[in-house]
């Protein structure tokens, strides 16, 4: 089973980069779609950066639960519970170096990102290996929270708060509105 997870948490880790890279850019290039903008960054704010993430990490759970839900009884606490670390990293990374260095250049931004997949994905790894997590109603309010994080991370692409974590850097607006 190790080495099937193992395998399985590599391709994570890839998928997230790979998809979430493309998602970066799916809004302009679909023409600036509302249905494309539930699931794509429709602008540089943190929290589309964060949503990037989230969404791949979401979408290979459910595909990764169908090949080893049998072999692991601790699946949907753990996969929420490094998910949120990952996508909590992203402001952790990118306001530390803000606060640090007042503005932080285009490849921290990127190698945020990347670094922020590698780490949930290998955090993953060895918690569902220890077999944390384990209780059957903590499964239930890992599926709830991932299902919950989604629908947070798609209302608030058209409804921001107007915080600075959801400001675009670049133009100064919020959402997919645009709204200022």
């Amino acid at each position: 089973m190790r080495k099937k997870l193992r395998r399985w948490e590599t391709a994570g880790a890839a998928f997230v980069c790979v998809m979430g890279t493309l998602l970066h850019f799916a809004y302009d290039w679909s023409g600036k779609s509302s249905a494309v903008a539930l699931f794509a960054a429709v602008n540089e704010s943190t929290w589309e950066h964060m949503k990037i993430l989230f969404v791949p990490c979401f979408c290979f759970t459910m595909a990764e639960f169908t090949a080893v839900r049998r072999a692991l009884d601790n699946f949907f606490a753990v996969k929420a519970v490094c998910t949120l670390f990952g996508v909590l990293l992203i402001p952790a990374m990118h306001y530390t170096v803000c606060g640090a260095f007042g503005a932080a250049p285009a490849w921290w931004n990127i190698a945020v990102f990347y670094l922020s997949a590698v780490l949930t994905y290998a955090l993953s790894y060895r918690a569902l290996l220890a077999g944390a997590l384990r209780r059957r109603w903590m499964q239930a309010a890992g599926l709830a929270a991932m299902g919950a994080m989604l629908g947070l991370f798609m209302y608030c692409t058209f409804c921001p708060p107007c915080l600075p974590i959801f400001r675009d850097p670049r133009l100064g607006r919020f959402g997919a509105g645009g709204m200022r």
